[in-house]
């Protein structure tokens, strides 16, 4: 009652501003009222932050309407309407609902073209003529202002294929003078969308910025998916890509005995080169210091001595140093019956071993002598108590090779070397086990495993020492440590850890079949090729790939052919370090 009488009911004045409130409820109910007042609020279409209420300002944009949002509570009348509805929709209610969508947009199109007879502007935009001219040529944006103007079927099944991908849109699609629009969006034809692309990207921003800014603009199906592609694919882009995240570690199996699998490495400090020595079960290290430049020769001399005194390892584990790799020492290994397993350049932390032996060495070293000699008390003193030093998991390499420490400088009882006073074996294997999980986990928190790569797939290779990823190559091997051999187009072929590689990201070519993926060739575990031939596939010519072809959408997955011709198992790949470098 208080809406049908005075003071609220009043007679029309048309000198006063009219205002519609209405509010729609979920129950179904629509509620409005005919208001008059003296002044209204006003909302630019930036200021407004509510997407919803975005897009219905867009969509009244054309008309000569002001719409204003107002809370809840001071929207009293046509909520309360709304939440009361007197009746049930009638059906043709619920069918003007369904066609109030395409006669919005018919309206918009004819007031947009009704507009255009009122003459051009007087300044010419070259890049909108471009577009005009290129739509005007163009069966798809030929049938899209049709279906446009003469209003879209009841079902997307009913449209033409080409133009399914415009059903989402099609309450905000209209034409103006030549031009279809996405609301404020161009639509750009097909033959525009690579240029366009080009201009988006002109500032090598990233797929979101691309984005963000290709939405205040120009629209077509399919459009992010294009950016994402065009920009992944960008050559500059790749080559100025961050390095690759760390991958979880790899478990590894542990020495059942002690000098069963030993690691070596050199280092230099003081102008001295010294070779390190360590048994990875016990940790027990060997340090030896290199009259002259460290040769094949030496080391040889030096493992030839530790092998009489600690025994000979089933697996020696080292770097690609040209000490390691020569003949002299490759038959030496042989000789012996030592399998040598090579860690991939670049990738240190592959043989983190040697590492962590090699830092503890250098500390003392440097700490222990102020010139590098060894032949000193300070430093032999040193040496005894770093593996006299319990390690994580309460044992010492001392008490690992001999099941007691060794006397040393420092005063100890002999009941310090009494068997009860000894930490028991299970014990300590068990706490070693739960120290190596507990390191496993806190690595992997930052790590991610990265998808395998594949026989023949195209990898761009990082530059270890610059950063970029400036090269291009093809997979031509698949080791069993995430480690790869990769082709270049010179023929020169590179052993890298997968940290190193990643998928190139190109767009398939217009009318180019999609390449079936390799077969997986093996190399030895981790361990230097040995000697025989290769046998590689050669990488496909050329370092670029063919201009990349933007997808239709008329496009069909399935016009794509694979061949069906029998392969032959590939031969296995081993390689010649007499014909490869270890770069």
């Amino acid at each position: 009652m208080a809406l049908t009488s005075p003071p609220v009911l009043d007679f029309f004045d048309p000198r006063r501003r009219t205002v519609l409130e209405t509010d729609a409820a979920r129950s179904g109910g629509l509620g409005y009222c005919l208001l008059q007042q003296d002044a209204a609020g006003r909302k630019s279409l930036a200021e407004i932050e509510n997407p919803r209420l975005q897009r219905l300002r867009e969509r009244l944009a054309p008309f000569n309407l002001l719409a204003i949002w107002r809370q809840g509570k001071l929207h009293a009348i046509p909520d309360a309407l709304s939440r009361a509805p007197v009746d049930d929709p009638a059906p043709e209610d619920e069918e003007a609902e369904r066609d109030a969508s395409h006669q919005l947009a018919s309206v918009l199109s004819r007031l947009a073209t009704d507009g255009a007879d009122d003459g051009p502007s007087p300044f010419k935009d070259a890049a909108l003529t471009e577009v005009r001219a290129a739509a005007a040529a163009d069966p798809e944006l030929i049938a899209l202002t049709d279906l446009i103007l003469n209003g879209f079927p009841e079902h997307r099944s009913q449209l033409d294929p080409r133009l399914r991908p415009y059903w989402g849109v099609r309450d905000r699609l209209a034409v103006d003078d030549g031009l279809v629009v996405c609301g404020q969006r161009l639509v750009i034809p097909p033959s525009l969308r690579r240029a366009t692309l080009e201009r988006l990207h002109a500032s090598h921003q990233g797929v979101e910025r691309t984005k963000r800014r290709a939405r205040q603009v120009v629209y077509w199906p399919f459009l992010d998916s294009d950016i994402a592609n065009h920009v992944g694919a960008c050559p500059a882009c790749q080559q100025y890509l961050p390095s690759q995240q760390k991958e979880p570690l790899m478990p590894e199996k542990t020495p059942s005995r002690v000098f069963e699998a030993v690691s070596a490495d050199y280092f230099a400090w003081a102008g001295r080169t010294f070779l390190v020595y360590a048994d990875r079960l016990s940790g027990w290290p060997f340090v030896s210091h290199v009259a002259g430049e460290a040769t094949a020769r030496d080391l040889v001399c030096s493992l030839r001595q530790i092998f009489a005194a600690t025994g000979v390892p089933t697996t020696l584990r080292t770097d690609g140093g040209h000490q390691f790799t020569a003949r002299l020492t490759r038959e030496f290994l042989r000789r012996w019956g030592v399998e040598h397993q090579i860690s991939t350049p670049h990738y240190p932390q592959s043989n983190g071993h040697a590492e962590s032996a090699v830092k503890a060495a250098k500390r003392l070293i440097q700490k222990a002598t102020s010139s590098g000699e060894l032949d000193m008390d300070a430093y032999a003193q040193g040496l005894l108590e770093l593996r006299n030093t319990p390690r994580a998991d309460g044992r010492s390499p001392a008490q690992v090779l001999f099941g007691h420490p060794l006397r040393s400088a420092v005063p100890a009882h002999h009941r310090a070397f009494a068997d009860c006073w000894q930490r028991a074996a299970d014990d300590c294997d068990a706490r070693a086990a739960a120290q190596q999980q507990e390191t496993a986990e806190r690595y992997d928190t930052t790590a991610r495993q990265h998808s395998a790569l594949t026989m023949g797939q195209r990898v761009l290779v990082q530059d270890p020492r610059s950063g970029l990823w400036d090269r291009v190559g093809v997979i031509t091997a698949v080791g069993q440590r995430r480690d790869y051999l990769v082709r270049l187009p010179s023929g020169r072929v590179y052993w890298r850890n997968q940290r190193y590689l990643r998928p190139q990201r190109s767009l398939i070519s217009e009318g180019a079949a999609t390449p079936a993926p390799g077969r997986r060739q093996q190399l030895a575990p981790s361990s230097a090729p040995d000697g025989t031939e290769e046998t590689a596939a050669a990488a496909p010519a050329g370092g670029q790939p063919a201009p990349p072809v933007l997808r239709n959408s008329a496009d069909d997955p399935s016009s794509v052919r694979r061949g069906t011709r029998r392969r032959r198992r590939p031969a296995r790949l081993t390689v010649r370090w007499a014909d490869q470098t270890y770069d």
